[in-house]
């Protein structure tokens, strides 16, 4: 199937969707809601995918650099003191931890301190239904793998030198995703 018959694909499903929630309301009271809430997330997460399908299947992230321009092998987690990067062996996605990194922190200094800076990736992306409870569930864009590692993704830019606080890295995503779009 090519990329035009996916997309029409993935926006008629959404579609199909939106339509079973109306008739869904339109037969009951309060009692076909959960019917509705699915059919309403089942349809943001079709037209998502046929979104990330136009736009070539690959998202922009935010990652940790070794000082001298490297790319590194690490992973996004989340901790009970927030989202932290894990720095594992080059090339190791299951490797024993090198380094554990802030992963939103506000000034680079707190990166660099460790031998480290920001840089910009571009990996394939995949679309996800993540949340912690019924009512913040939501179809996001996501890495299409847990572990970005050299061979999995591309480093397109370093956060400058004199760079300080770490919106700075947002800024040049956000120009980078802006490039690829022209």
């Amino acid at each position: 199937m090519d990329t035009k018959d996916q997309i029409a694909k993935l926006k008629e499903e959404a579609a199909t969707h939106d339509r079973e929630a109306f008739e869904s309301f339109e037969r009951c009271d309060t009692d076909g809601f959960l019917s509705q809430w699915a059919s309403g997330i089942n349809a943001q997460e079709a037209r998502l995918k046929a979104s990330l399908i136009e736009q070539g299947g690959t998202i922009l992230t935010i990652g940790p650099v070794t000082e001298d321009g490297s790319p590194t092998t690490h992973r996004r987690v989340e901790t009970r003191y927030g989202f932290r990067y894990i720095v594992l062996p080059d090339g190791e996605p299951d490797g024993e931890v090198v380094q554990w990194l802030t992963a939103d922190p506000v000034h680079l200094a707190t990166v660099r301190k460790h031998g480290y800076t920001l840089g910009v990736y571009k990996t394939e992306a995949t679309v996800r239904v993540v949340g912690r409870d019924v009512m913040a569930v939501r179809p996001v864009i996501v890495p299409k793998e847990t572990t970005l590692t050299p061979d999995n993704s591309e480093l397109l830019a370093i956060v400058e030198e004199g760079a300080t606080k770490v919106a700075e890295a947002y800024e040049l995503r956000a120009a980078l995703e802006e490039e690829e779009q022209a």
